[in-house]
């Protein structure tokens, strides 16, 4: 499991390629697809993990310049809007709702 104590060891260990974002998203995927009987998770945007962390390295590896949160791996509450995803925040009445936008607070996230 990659454990760091802060996003300045992470981002070095990105650099110097003894990791990549790729690496740490499929390793919390088994996390999470091993300890499903939890139920932490309503949702798991597996796919859209590895695509991001693909286009992360991509990035990282052609020389851009990493933002402050590169690569680190996000949990979305389930009454966070987000963009073409359900949302129920716990609640039957918002069963089958597909959001219109992606909150702000959860874009600035994204975006950094």
């Amino acid at each position: 499991m990659y454990q760091y104590s802060t996003i300045d060891k992470y981002h070095a260990d990105l650099q110097s390629g003894n990791t990549s974002c790729e690496e740490v998203v499929n390793e919390y995927l088994t996390v999470i697809e091993n300890h499903k009987e939890l139920n932490a998770f309503v949702e798991v945007y597996a796919i859209e993990a590895r695509q991001k962390a693909k286009e992360l390295d991509e990035n990282r590896n052609a020389g851009k310049a990493l933002k402050k949160l590169h690569g680190a791996v996000i949990a979305i509450k389930d009454v966070i809007s987000y963009k073409g995803h359900s949302i129920t925040a716990a609640s039957k009445m918002l069963k089958g709702y597909t959001c219109q936008y992606t909150a702000s607070a959860l874009r600035f996230l994204i975006d950094e």
